[in-house]
């Protein structure tokens, strides 16, 4: 699979969505590593710049584990888990209280409604509804597909009939 093969295949996992906001992607949006993986990067002095020295958790990087994502989400996550992310956006409304004046005065005359709820990603959302996994064991079979578990549905990308499965 080519680079852009596999970046359309990422990209459709959730139909064009991020898997973390489920925004529809931009056109520069970023793929990102569920679970982590972590770059090293050392100050080169030759060439006065940060360049890669290699990364954590290499057994990571693999088609399984990558989504795509908004680069606002990917930023935001950056090296942590789904469930310190899920941590970090949890606490964004405490801050807002805490530090934005605007956000307080916004709340103020009722144009800010504060919901308390448990932070779901699509990702989430998305597997629950659709009843499949991720990725499949089939690199060709696309996620997205609506099916009846244990029926045949063709793949979005290659065209084949596949066997649904949870």
């Amino acid at each position: 699979m080519t680079h852009k093969e596999e970046r359309e295949f990422i990209r459709l996992k959730f139909n064009g969505r991020c898997a973390y906001c489920g925004n529809p992607l931009p056109n520069k949006w970023h793929v990102d590593h569920k679970i982590p993986v972590v770059r090293n990067k050392e100050f080169n002095y030759e060439k006065n710049k940060w360049v890669s020295a290699g990364f954590e958790n290499p057994e990571n990087d693999n088609i399984e584990n990558k989504i795509p994502s908004c680069p606002s989400c990917n930023i935001n996550k950056h090296s942590l888990s789904v469930d310190q992310f899920r941590s970090l956006i949890s606490g964004f409304i405490k801050s807002l209280n805490r530090d934005s004046v605007q956000y307080k005065v916004s709340k103020r005359y009722g144009l800010i409604q504060e919901i308390d709820r448990d932070v779901e990603f699509y990702f989430e959302k998305f597997q629950n509804e659709n009843h499949v996994p991720s990725v499949c064991k089939c690199i060709n079979w696309h996620p997205s597909i609506k099916a009846d578990m244990g029926k045949k549905a063709r793949c979005s990308h290659c065209g084949k009939l596949r066997q649904t499965y949870c």
